[in-house]
Parts: structure tokens; sequence; C-alpha cells
């Protein structure tokens, strides 16, 4: 469905290569994140974790900004369960950077 939105009912072989290709970037990239979030467990001081997470405040905004700029013009977006999740994400980071605790 995502394919048929962004390409058109009959895509061509090259931009189902190109989608494939996006698609398997981006899921490394967000096993990067994941892997990060994960590897800043090991800090056990809380300037550096409220810095850290300050980090992943900025990082989560620029991750979930286009589909929820997209669901707001209506353009082809991510499900809203999926928008709320990621604004979930970055209101928690943002949490985490000022208020968080050890």
């Amino acid at each position: 469905m995502l394919v048929s939105d962004a390409l058109g009912s009959e895509p061509s072989s090259n931009s189902i290569t190109m989608f494939d290709q996006f698609a398997f970037v981006l899921s490394f990239i967000g096993l990067g994140f994941i892997s990060i979030i994960f590897g800043a467990f090991s800090f056990n001081d809380l300037e550096s974790l409220r810095k850290v997470s300050f980090l992943f405040f900025i990082f989560s905004i620029f991750w979930t900004l286009p589909d929820l700029l997209n669901f707001i013009l209506g353009e082809p977006a991510a499900p809203i369960p999926i928008i709320i999740l990621g604004l979930i994400q970055v209101g928690l980071f943002y949490y985490g950077s000022k208020k968080g605790i050890v």
C-alpha cells in the first residue's frame, strides 16, 4: 500500500528497487538508534544522562517530524498510532532531559 501511494499503481522495477534499498537503509538507521539508546544505559552520571536524553530528543524530533507534517498537510503518512507513539517517544526523551533521575 505504501509503495502504491508513493509510486503509483504501476511502479517500475527500478522504483521498487530504490524503495527496497531505502527501506533497508532506514531499518539499519533505526537499529543503530536503538543500539545507541541501549549503550546509553552504561552511563551513571546524571548530568551525562540528561545531555544524552536531550540529544535523543533532538534526533527523535527529526525522526517523527516528516510523518507529523505529512499527516497535518493531508499527504500520505504513517498511521495515526505510529505518529502518536513517535510523539510519546519525543515527550519521554524531553522529560528525561529535564527531570530524569537514575
